[in-house]
């Protein structure tokens, strides 16, 4: 069954890609698929924009919330399945 385009995709269906895919925890969220590369794992992949919102909402401002991202999270290297972070451009 196709998901809601508003619906994140879960944790089991992203690891079917690739079991030792790793996840942040409390951002299941800000998942948004499986970002896939030549000659590398497969990982998961979050939206930025709605990573920073979520710090946001837990308190900070939006130059904190950037920097917490940019030290802990982008610049957190865990491994080759280390998730990536992905900013959504639109088109008008």
């Amino acid at each position: 069954m196709p998901r809601h385009p508003k619906t994140p995709p879960t944790r089991d269906q992203l690891a079917a890609f690739n079991e030792d895919m790793l996840f942040m925890d409390d951002y299941d969220h800000c998942l948004i698929g499986v970002a896939s590369r030549y000659g590398m794992p497969n990982v998961a992949a979050y939206n930025l924009d709605k990573v920073i919102a979520t710090l946001m909402h837990q308190g900070m401002s939006r130059d904190q919330a950037c920097e917490f991202f940019a030290f802990n999270q982008l610049g957190s290297w865990v491994g080759e399945f280390t998730p990536i972070f992905v900013t959504l451009l639109t088109h008008e």
